[in-house]
């Protein structure tokens, strides 16, 4: 059995469901950029925040991708 990576994997499920339900690509990656953008958000305002920066949703947005549809700051650290 291949390995894959949380990204890849994460990706397939991602662009899958984009398919099945007929979402454009864009609104696609604009609906998983928002929810990294909140949870970015959420963890800049907890004492231990692992995001030391404010990121726009235009950075997210425009970021590397990682695994299409997923970008720099739509995939999360593992400590």
């Amino acid at each position: 059995m291949p390995l894959v990576s949380a990204p890849a994997g994460f990706a397939q499920l991602a662009a899958g469901y984009g398919s099945k339900h007929r979402i454009p690509k864009e609104l696609l990656k604009r609906a998983i950029a928002h929810v990294s953008w909140k949870v970015i958000r959420t963890a800049r305002s907890v004492q231990k925040r692992t995001c030391a920066k404010p990121v726009t949703m235009q950075q997210i947005l425009t970021a590397p991708m990682i695994a299409e549809p997923l970008g720099l700051f739509d995939c999360c650290g593992v400590k």
